[in-house]
């Protein structure tokens, strides 16, 4: 496995062999979209997409999206130390596992916002219930109001 930056500079594209997987964690669609353009295979982690509307398929095409094998959510190790490892990484990990395996919509493509929020907010208890001082997925208003917006809301309309 190589950094697509390997593979995308002009000198290396010619020598980097089919069976290497390529790690995509810059210039988010545009990266993919080159990468699995000439038919290597990706993990994605790129940081564009641990947001639960993102989806680092958008625009390719059906060849090209069996290209992509999995994705991981990367945390660099120059931004936390000791104490703050858990409290950042599960949070955006959870939310990533959400858009990989769980996917964010339904059989028909609707979103299953209200669905997934109770399970970002179960995980998140129980990650605190647990010693882990994870940061916080919703506003505490919304925690202590849970029917105030969204989560009473039907967003299965929400395109």
């Amino acid at each position: 496995m190589i950094w697509e930056h390997i593979f995308l500079s002009t000198e290396a594209t010619r020598g980097v062999p089919k069976d290497i997987i390529l790690q995509s964690w810059n210039n988010g669609l545009d990266n993919i979209n080159n990468s699995t353009a000439y038919g290597y295979n990706m993990i994605i982690s790129s940081s564009d997409f641990l947001d639960l509307d993102c989806n680092f398929t958008t625009n390719l095409t059906e060849s090209q999206e069996k290209y992509i094998l999995g994705a991981e959510a990367p945390l660099w190790s120059k931004q936390v130390d000791g104490v703050t490892v858990s409290s950042l990484f599960w949070p955006h990990a959870s939310a990533l596992g959400e858009l990989v395996w769980s996917s964010n919509r339904d059989a028909q493509g609707r979103k299953r916002t209200t669905q997934l929020t109770q399970r970002l907010l179960n995980f998140y208890e129980y990650l605190v219930a647990n010693g882990v001082m994870a940061t916080a997925l919703v506003l505490k208003y919304c925690l202590q109001h849970p029917h105030a917006y969204d989560l009473d809301y039907n967003q299965t309309a929400i395109v």
